[in-house]
């Protein structure tokens, strides 16, 4: 029988498996704070890390944290009017 490979400490790593389209939020450089698209390639062995490839950099793979990670938004499919003061989500130039 083999043995089985142990659930992870957090709940969110079981969400984000290989193959799973995400955003990653930076922690450095001109865009920090900002959220890029990508995909999940693996995982390290403890689960607390995971190597993403991102979307719009092709072959551009690192290992990040959890907390560095968000589901994929969906597209936002319809107009509609803002109001002043209301918190939004900003695309511009990949991020």
């Amino acid at each position: 029988m083999m043995a089985q490979k142990p659930k992870p400490e957090n709940n969110s790593a079981a969400y984000f498996e290989p193959g799973s389209a995400v955003e990653v939020r930076t922690h450095g450089g001109l865009f920090r704070g900002s959220w890029f698209s990508g995909t999940i390639i693996s995982r390290d062995a403890s689960d607390r890390f995971l190597q993403v490839e991102y979307h719009n950099h092709h072959n551009v793979r690192e290992f990040v944290s959890l907390h560095q990670l968000r589901p994929l938004l969906p597209p936002e499919t319809r107009h509609r009017k803002f109001e002043s003061g209301e918190k939004v989500v900003l695309f511009f130039n990949g991020g």
